[in-house]
């Protein structure tokens, strides 16, 4: 209630209250992007996860990974890290 008081004597707190609204009306916006980036993340998993398997056991003693670590990080579901 103090803040609409303030806003009618105070320009700024109009301002800064306009502002809020704004932010609240792009809050669909953000959570559509933040869903999308999640998206895209799980799907750079799934495509890594699915080289790593591909890789054969001299490539992966190459890079120093052992082949049971490369199957047990292969096998995992593209949306666990």
């Amino acid at each position: 209630m103090t803040r609409i008081v303030e806003a009618r004597r105070r320009p700024e707190h109009a301002a800064m209250l306009a502002g809020a609204a704004l932010s609240a009306a792009a809050a669909p916006r953000r959570a559509a992007r933040a869903a999308a980036a999640w998206i895209a993340r799980c799907h750079a998993r799934h495509e890594q996860r699915r080289a790593l398997a591909a890789l054969d056991a001299h490539l992966l003693k190459d890079v120093g990974i052992a082949a049971a670590a490369a199957a047990e990080e292969s096998a995992k579901p593209w949306w666990r890290r």
